[in-house]
């Protein structure tokens, strides 16, 4: 399978992934894709690929299909304990598509800018929120 023609597009509050699978074999097959969203510059401990959305495909040999995927503000989120709440953090994200969290095909990258509901200020003891 080939993966190509990663697009990303911003609507409202969310992202829409696209991108063309195509099945390069001699049989027909099916592909399950994962979508991975990654952190650059989290103020906290997070995974570098956290697994938001996946599907199986089916294509017959030969055969090109677009694929969309929709990652809600949710999807870019944490818990935060200090403020008991969600949060998302102002930064690039950047969007992994691919047969596994080692086997990614296209990368991509949004920036997300809001007003944050707390500003973290650093002190020789501890982070502040």
């Amino acid at each position: 399978f080939s993966y190509s023609n990663l697009q990303l597009f911003e609507e409202n509050e969310n992202v829409r992934v696209e991108f063309t699978l195509k099945n390069k074999g001699n049989t027909d097959g099916s592909e399950a894709i994962q979508l991975y969203v990654g952190d650059r510059t989290s103020t906290v401990v997070k995974s570098i690929k956290e697994l938001k959305a996946f599907k199986k495909v089916f294509l017959k040999s030969g055969e090109e299909k677009k694929i969309s995927f929709i990652l809600a503000k949710e999807d870019f989120s944490y818990y935060n304990v200090m403020l008991h709440s969600w949060v998302i953090e102002n930064g690039v994200y950047d969007i992994y598509v691919g047969a596994s969290s080692r086997d990614i095909r296209l990368k991509g990258s949004i920036l997300y800018e809001n007003d944050m509901p707390y500003s973290m200020q650093s002190t020789n003891e501890a982070m502040i929120g």
